[in-house]
């Protein structure tokens, strides 16, 4: 029996060994990686795999996204800080312009204790001719309520004092009256808040009512109402 001469396998007759077969091209197993491009030169430090997987992201943000963004962004801070500072400086006018305003309206009611002395006094002067008695020390106050020993019809007072004053005035007051001339005129906007003016003064500081001629200056928190009931126990209270 014959044997292969290559490998020595028990061949039969007319068999051909299959050691001198060329064997079938076997199949390429598929790839678990992408086609890679690849360079003639190989570098270690680059990845090649991951620059060919991010290249065509489809949900990567572009940079001119990324700058309009940011160009956006800056807007709006300058235009709500500028929107702030505007908001700011209107504001201050606003307090500016009111604060002046206040100050005008205080001045008007310190040239109205004025007024009041001189509008009290031509009344006055125009019962004692009409000779009512007008003798004694005595309160006539814008308030009725607040008249304290006043020897004559105070309706006469009143009538003739709308008469004489502007009709614009609408302060609050109280005089101090002794025999017949004011001795003591003090005026508000309100008898418990706003500035209060007095004549006489104290180098242009109003002052309380003395007896004595010794003025005390007013506090600034000072209302009307403080200076009527201190006026009122000099006099009534006094011990």
């Amino acid at each position: 029996m014959p044997y292969c001469g290559k490998c020595g396998k028990m061949l039969g007759d007319g068999e051909t060994c299959s050691c001198s077969q060329t064997p079938p091209a076997a199949a390429a197993e598929p790839s678990a990686f992408p086609n890679i491009p690849r360079s003639s030169s190989f570098d270690p430090t680059v990845d090649p795999y991951v620059d060919y997987k991010y290249e065509n992201d489809p949900y990567k943000v572009s940079s001119d996204k990324t700058s309009h963004a940011a160009l956006f962004t800056v807007l709006f801070i300058v235009v709500c800080a500028f929107t702030l500072i505007i908001a700011f400086i209107f504001i201050q006018w606003y307090y500016i312009r009111k604060s002046s305003a206040d100050n005008v309206r205080l001045d008007m009611i310190a040239v109205k204790a004025a007024d009041i002395t001189e509008s009290a006094d031509n009344v006055l002067g125009e019962l004692n001719r009409m000779e009512l008695p007008l003798q004694g020390l005595y309160f006539i106050s814008s308030d009725e309520n607040s008249n304290a020993a006043v020897p004559f019809d105070v309706g006469e007072f009143y009538s003739r004092m709308d008469i004489h004053t502007q009709e614009d005035v609408t302060c609050q007051y109280f005089i101090i009256v002794l025999n017949g001339k004011v001795k003591y005129t003090a005026t508000a906007r309100e008898w418990t808040k706003g500035k209060v003016d007095t004549l006489p003064d104290k180098h242009g500081v109003p002052v309380y009512f003395t007896t004595d001629d010794m003025y005390n200056k007013l506090n600034s928190s000072t209302c009307l109402d403080d200076v009527y009931w201190d006026a009122y126990d000099k006099i009534f209270r006094y011990d």
